[in-house]
């Protein structure tokens, strides 16, 4: 695979009148509006109502998205393929930002809300049918509601609980200094994906 030249990218706030505004991602060498993103965002904060924060907080989550498929040349199919590498990316990358966090890797309340915002970003594409099917059904499951009545229930295949259990009788998780020695220590990409899914499926 190709590795692109390093992308700059970040979040601005767009007001659109005296009260309303929501936040984008601008990318690339002239920062220009991240198109399928902003349309999402958009969507959020006028379509659902959501909060102006809400739209800040998404931003940051798909930016780093962003950055990470155009550093690669991954189109939005081709990463949703991938997306357990991306969380494995996440975990083993410590906040390079200034503030609470830095020079730490992220816990699971972090990767938590950072999949929630792919999940949905993607949920909007398939919505406007800009993803082949392949990629959805590569990230989500679908089961019959309770109550049946043809209705289905869509959940991530990849999730993180944000909220461990103390009660449960299970071993704690490995720390995520443990889990990257485990990672580095992996000699195989297959080895390496297999650490990182299994450690995904222990925080879900």
């Amino acid at each position: 695979m190709v590795m692109l030249e390093p992308m700059h990218a970040e979040i601005v706030r767009v007001p659109v009148s005296d009260e309303l505004a929501y936040w984008t991602v601008l990318a690339g060498p002239t920062l220009a509006v991240v198109g399928d993103i902003d349309d999402h965002l958009r969507h959020l904060r006028f379509g659902r109502a959501r909060e102006e924060s809400t739209t800040k907080t998404y931003a940051g989550h798909l930016k780093r998205l962003h950055v990470w498929c155009g550093e690669r040349g991954l189109s939005r199919s081709e990463a949703a393929f991938r997306l357990a590498t991306y969380v494995m990316h996440l975990r083993t990358t410590p906040r390079a930002t200034s503030g609470r966090g830095y020079g730490r890797l992220p816990e699971d309340s972090t990767l938590a809300p950072a999949l929630a915002a792919i999940h949905g970003f993607y949920l909007h594409l398939a919505d406007l049918g800009r993803i082949e099917a392949a990629a959805v059904d590569a990230l989500f499951t679908t089961v019959p509601a309770q109550g049946g009545g043809g209705t289905v229930v869509v959940r991530p295949r990849i999730r993180v609980d944000s909220r461990p259990s103390h009660a449960s009788a299970r071993r704690p998780a490995a720390t995520h200094e443990e889990f990257t020695a485990v990672l580095r220590a992996a000699e195989t990409a297959r080895d390496r994906c297999m650490v990182a899914v299994t450690d995904i499926g222990a925080s879900g």
